[in-house]
């Protein structure tokens, strides 16, 4: 009884120590995450693109605004992992931000496929389209200025400006989009 007992505190304890923000996490997990946000970005992308020009349905509109909050689950992970972690190496610094770097791409091309379905998704028979769209570019914004204030806390100096510039970069993506949105 005794030894269920202390098998069932350090189940316990271990659980909540892996599961708490307080739970140190380092460069390589943010690394980690980075590429997990890159998948995410793709298949946000593909959603978009799959959205056709002219005719599309509600699930169709309702994938896309899936997708898009998998990517705000995904950045949002990255958030509460650099929050968690020790400050980066330079070679960790380096890597997280040239991975972060290596999504501008892919980022455009999402913005620019969800763009280019405006008139067709803000002419689905129902109302509160536009909005839902701003709406959840403006929380991936958020949730993207969120990650790279934690990310630049524990960056190696060397690397500072590197990271800025980048996510200056996809700040102004997101606030970009949202103004071709809102007009």
């Amino acid at each position: 009884m005794r030894f269920q007992s202390a098998l069932l505190t350090l189940v316990v304890v271990a659980s909540a120590a892996i599961g708490s923000p307080s739970f140190k996490r380092d460069g390589v997990t943010v690394l980690a995450d980075v590429n997990g946000m890159g998948t995410a970005i793709n298949d946000f992308n593909t959603a978009c693109v799959a959205f056709p020009s002219t005719g599309g349905t509600l699930p169709q509109a309702n994938n896309i605004l899936a997708k898009a909050k998998a990517l705000g689950t995904a950045i949002n992970k990255g958030t509460t992992d650099a929050t968690a972690s020790v400050a980066y190496t330079e070679s960790q610094s380096a890597a997280i931000v040239t991975a972060t770097k290596n999504l501008e791409g892919p980022f455009a091309t999402a913005l620019g496929s969800l763009e280019a379905k405006k008139a067709a998704l803000l002419g689905l028979p129902v109302g509160g389209i536009r909005d839902l769209i701003i709406n959840d570019l403006n929380t991936l914004k958020n949730a993207t200025n969120a990650f790279g204030i934690a990310t630049l806390h524990n960056t190696s100096d060397d690397q500072q400006g590197n990271g800025q510039a980048v996510l200056t970069l996809f700040l102004n993506g997101f606030i970009s989009c949202i103004a071709f949105f809102s007009s």
